[in-house]
């Protein structure tokens, strides 16, 4: 019988076993993870933190799903080291495993920024149910809070927070918020619709310490000015997973390299998710980790399929926001732009075509009814003439 591990339970991982179970029932698949839930629907976690969700809610394979497709699913176990010689896993328990495959789907860590204090006890990332339940442990006593990082994440985490009447405070080093995915009109859009739900931004700032005895009492910025918190959230990115990798002997660099086949330098050693970089490119976000997922879960099986690279996409849905921004959104990358702002219904969108005149990237503020028409042109490179007079994008 075959022996097939999986390194990590989000959804590279999961999509990998979904894949495996699929085609092959007669198999030992086993999945080893960290964390104390099964596979669960990150993008949601702002919705645990404002308690509009429980975390039984964001479960999307529950434990019998697992048995049911003949997966062994280990929860709260750490693989500790990999012997790609020995073929083998060793948990940090002091288990060990042999293997005819593995996948690496380690994900990604948040990232932390150089300021003193972070590890004071009310600091935290927002990347696990496990940090959700931590954060909330320490909400009856917090009456400020501070979160650093103007992202995708940062404002979903600012909004959970605002949810339970809690004064926020997001600090930004750029000039605009979400700064990778929008324009600076997109910026504003997003802000001002923020702002008027009581969210509260310093832009351009850069916070150097978090100050205070026993936790954090205030946030000190670059300036000297400080900003009272009772509680600091950090999201300043993600960074790939690599440490198991690395200590194996494969071959990394900003995350796991991986050849077309999302194979590593190891022949019997694939990666998927937000740990992996091919041709110097690394996704970190849910549609490109479940895509590459599946074809690694095939290829394990011996299928060789290719991944050609994912449409980067990032969405955006608090305060009754609707944004989508993907593809290429660098003006310099594109021969055209063209723009539609009208504020009368707070909608803005912006397209980026190549020379062919060939959609190749969006942003989406509003009219949440185009979505799925300009997904599709963006992943077939569509002519944006002809979606245009078929779905009136633009006047």
């Amino acid at each position: 019988m075959s022996k097939f591990l999986i390194i990590g339970d989000g959804v590279a991982g999961d999509s990998a076993a979904t894949a495996i179970s699929r085609t092959a029932r007669d198999l030992d698949l086993k999945i080893f993870t960290g964390e104390e839930h099964p596979f669960y629907q990150r993008t949601r976690l702002g919705e645990v933190l404002s308690g509009r969700s429980s975390a039984e809610d964001l479960i999307l394979h529950d434990t019998r799903w697992y048995a049911n497709h003949n997966v062994d699913l280990r929860l709260e176990t750490t693989v500790a080291a990999i012997d790609p010689d020995e073929k083998l896993v060793k948990t940090e328990s002091g288990e060990e495993f042999h293997y005819e495959k593995l996948l690496l789907a380690p994900g990604a860590k948040p990232s932390l920024p150089p300021i003193s204090g972070l590890d004071k006890g009310n600091v935290f990332s927002l990347r696990t149910l496990r940090d959700v339940q931590k954060i909330k442990s320490r909400l009856s006593s917090v009456k400020k809070a501070v979160v650093i990082g103007g992202g995708l994440l940062g404002l979903e985490s600012a909004f959970a927070l605002k949810q339970r009447e809690i004064d926020v405070t997001v600090v930004e080093t750029l000039p605009i918020i979400m700064g990778k995915q929008l324009d600076e009109t997109g910026s504003k859009y997003v802000k001002s619709r923020l702002e008027g739900i009581g969210i509260n931004f310093r832009l351009n700032a850069t916070i150097k310490e978090l100050a205070g005895e026993k936790g954090v009492s205030s946030a000190v910025f670059s300036s000297g000015e400080t900003v009272k918190a009772d509680l600091v959230i950090i999201s300043a990115g993600i960074s790939p997973r690599t440490e198991l990798a690395e200590d194996a002997g494969l071959e990394t660099s900003r995350g796991i390299i991986v050849d077309k086949n999302l194979r590593t330098s190891r022949a019997d050693i694939f990666a998927a998710g937000d740990a992996i970089e091919q041709n110097g490119r690394c996704y970190g976000i849910w549609p490109p980790a479940q895509e590459q997922g599946k074809i690694a879960g095939r290829n394990l099986l011996g299928e060789e399929k290719k991944y050609d690279g994912s449409l980067s996409y990032y969405q955006l849905k608090v305060a009754g926001i609707d944004l989508i921004s993907a593809g290429v959104r660098d003006e310099e990358e594109a021969n055209k732009v063209l723009t539609d702002k009208r504020k009368t219904d707070r909608i803005y969108k912006k397209f980026y075509l190549n020379e062919s005149e060939e959609l190749i990237g969006a942003i989406l503020v509003g009219d949440k009814a185009c979505y799925p028409t300009v997904l599709n042109g963006l992943r077939n490179r569509a002519n944006f003439d002809e979606l245009n007079e078929e779905y009136e994008l633009v006047d």
